[in-house]
């Protein structure tokens, strides 16, 4: 994976990326585990260490967007 050196890179702790695709990279991934998103979806958890990283391949492609008490869903 290529890292791009105009992207911003997020390095704190609670730090998080939400997106349809994400691209990761790391030295070890570990406690690979499927669980249940709903009750036909599965997805997956694992832990990524030593220089772990992360890319966003694809975006959402909605997005929640709250006027008053009526939440909306746009598209990008």
């Amino acid at each position: 994976m290529e890292r791009l050196p105009l992207t911003r890179v997020f390095d704190q702790l609670g730090d998080a990326l939400a997106g349809e695709k994400i691209t990761i990279e790391a030295e070890n991934i570990t406690n690979i585990r499927v669980n249940s998103r709903t009750s036909r979806h599965r997805g997956q958890f694992g832990v990524m260490r030593g220089n772990a990283y992360a890319v966003i391949d694809i975006p959402y492609r909605y997005v929640l967007e709250e006027k008053g008490d009526k939440s909306k869903r746009i598209r990008r």
